[in-house]
């Protein structure tokens, strides 16, 4: 968590990678760091763009400010027939395909 801080801080306007998003963070703190970098992302101007294969961090993303709130869509990468192909889901779309229907949204 110190790193993503001191990077958050070096990227004020910008944009932030950040790769396994909740790697090394317990599962009852997710939630309160997802809420901490959204906040400071939202008050610093930046863009975030994070992965995960966890289930349970896509779930508290979802349920967090910024999924609340709009700011949140997935992209999709895939290669098909040798090309790389990128599809965009919403915010909305993704929190309701969770909600609605159980959709694993970490699968393609």
């Amino acid at each position: 968590m110190y790193d993503v801080a001191i990077s958050l801080a070096e990227c004020k306007k910008g944009i932030l990678l950040i790769d396994e998003l909740e790697n090394a963070i317990h599962a009852i703190a997710l939630q309160f760091f997802v809420n901490w970098l959204t906040r400071i992302a939202k008050d610093f101007e930046i863009q975030i763009f994070a992965t995960t294969h966890s289930l349970e961090c896509i779930d508290t993303v979802l349920g967090s400010e910024v999924g609340q709130n709009g700011g949140l869509c997935l992209y999709n990468l895939a290669s098909k027939d040798g090309r790389g192909t990128a599809k965009r889901i919403d915010g909305s779309s993704l929190k309701s395909a969770r909600e609605k229907f159980g959709l694993d949204l970490r699968l393609g």
